[in-house]
């Protein structure tokens, strides 16, 4: 009897055994199902990530070329902006050079040669020519001989200590004075006794007394072959 007791009850032991083993065996596969679940959802989830990482790479690494490529046109440009400044720097030098000689030219031209008197510039010589060759040279300096137009102007010129050719002449028609531009003469300043014409093949050109005269009457009708100083004038506005 206490060997089948013994038999029994090993017996249900191992059936109890063989419960739990089947239990836990059961348990753990539903954990190891769930595990696996959970990875499989991790690893779905980081593929996704890795796509958006992936997509976000490739606007990066496009977004970069096109900087690059911007990059490479602006230092093209500025290779082109600066060949063009130094080829304008170039050019400016010849050019500062020819203002700079034009300049001192003007300073010289102002202030030694020429005078301004109201809105006209003066030329006074320091050479002896005829009254036709005086005029010429006034022709090639852009003037012409002067044209005493007021008493104001009359006086300034008379005060420029020089004894000059100036632009009046009878020389078209005896008698009938007319200016180098063509006005006729209203306003006169003759010396005393003059116009005269008293050389033998005229006086037909007219200078000024230097000094010898009162400055409202210094006219003085001189044959034209006779060299003298004489007075530019170039008239502005």
């Amino acid at each position: 009897m206490l060997y089948i007791l013994v038999g029994v009850s090993f017996g249900l032991m191992c059936v109890l055994q063989v419960t739990l083993n089947i239990s836990l065996r059961l348990a753990h596969s539903n954990f190891l199902e769930e595990q696996i679940k959970w990875l499989e959802t991790s690893y779905n989830n980081l593929t996704e990530e890795k796509k958006q990482l992936q997509i976000s790479y490739n606007n990066l690494t496009e977004e970069k070329k096109q900087l690059q490529i911007s990059y490479n046109n602006l230092s093209e440009e500025k290779k082109h902006l600066q060949i063009s400044y130094n080829n304008l720097t170039e050019e400016k030098k010849p050019l500062q050079i020819s203002y700079n000689n034009l300049t001192e030219e003007r300073d010289k031209f102002t202030e030694l040669e020429w005078r301004t008197f109201n809105t006209s510039l003066y030329y006074v010589s320091n050479d002896y020519k005829t009254w036709e060759d005086s005029r010429q040279d006034c022709l090639k300096r852009g003037a012409d001989l002067a044209v005493i137009n007021s008493e104001e102007e009359q006086v300034f010129i008379s005060q420029l200590n020089t004894k000059p050719w100036i632009g009046l002449t009878d020389k078209d028609s005896e008698g009938t004075w007319k200016w180098v531009d063509g006005t006729p003469l209203t306003t006169a300043f003759w010396s005393t006794e003059e116009p005269n014409d008293r050389a033998v093949n005229g006086e037909d050109c007219v200078s000024l007394y230097y000094h010898t005269q009162p400055v409202l009457k210094n006219w003085n009708d001189l044959a034209c072959n006779t060299e003298f100083m004489w007075i530019c004038e170039i008239v502005n506005g």
